[in-house]
């Protein structure tokens, strides 16, 4: 998301850093395998297919605007909706994913808190 905020991928990582666009996806690949193998017995204890289908529809779009972007441009191609229908399912799954993880591991504290508020 940081990345779509600031538009790194496409200006300023170019602009300031010299880092062209490809390159740029490289990195954020990278950044994502790395984050998925630092944390996968963690995730393997979680609804991990949220997470699953987000890592897919962000990896669609990221596709579509790299490798199809100058023919999903052109006019008569409504490439920018499709583009941002794939991204922003992907952060839907996301956030999904994620809300259910915070509930997974919150609710055995909550409820043993529970447990012990209505004991005393």
């Amino acid at each position: 998301m940081f990345d779509d905020l600031y538009q790194l991928h496409e200006d300023l990582a170019h602009r300031y850093l010299g880092i062209g666009e490809q390159l740029m996806y490289l990195l954020l690949g990278t950044g994502v395998l790395a984050y998925l193998f630092a944390y996968r017995q963690l995730i393997l204890r979680t609804p991990y297919a949220l997470l699953a289908i987000a890592v897919a529809f962000l990896s669609w779009s990221v596709a579509d605007d790299s490798i199809l972007e100058d023919y999903l441009s052109h006019p008569g191609h409504s490439w920018l909706s499709l583009e941002n229908s794939q991204k922003w399912l992907g952060i839907c799954f996301w956030c999904s994913y994620y809300l259910r993880m915070a509930c997974q591991f919150l609710m055995p504290h909550l409820q043993s808190a529970d447990t012990r508020s209505t004991n005393n």
